[in-house]
C-alpha cells in the first residue's frame, strides 16, 4: 500500500472514531412517564390493593445492564484472573 492510501485510510478511521465518540458521549434522553401511563399505573395498583391510590411521581430506573462501572468491571477481571486453574 502506498503512503497516500494509508493516510487516507487513517483519516477515514479518525472520522469514524470521532463520530462514534460523539454518539457515545451524548447522555441518553430520559423517557418521561406520561400522564396516561401514570393513570394506568394508578388504576392497576388501585385494583390490586382494593383501595383508591394516587401516584405523586414516578421515574424510569436504569437497567443494571445499561451501566457498567469500570472499577467494578476491572475488579471482576482481577478476581477471575487470580483463580488458578489446574
Amino acid at each position: 500500500m502506498s503512503n497516500e492510501m494509508l493516510e487516507r485510510q487513517i483519516s477515514e478511521l479518525k472520522a469514524q472514531l470521532q463520530a462514534l465518540e460523539a454518539k457515545l458521549g451524548k447522555e441518553p434522553e430520559a423517557e418521561e412517564v406520561t400522564p396516561e401511563v401514570l393513570a394506568i399505573m394508578a388504576a392497576a395498583f388501585s385494583s390490586f390493593l382494593g383501595k383508591k391510590i394516587r401516584i405523586h411521581s414516578a421515574k424510569r430506573l436504569q437497567s443494571p445492564y445499561e451501566v457498567v462501572n469500570p472499577w467494578a468491571q476491572q475488579g471482576r477481571v482481577f478476581v477471575q484472573a487470580s483463580h488458578n486453574l489446574r
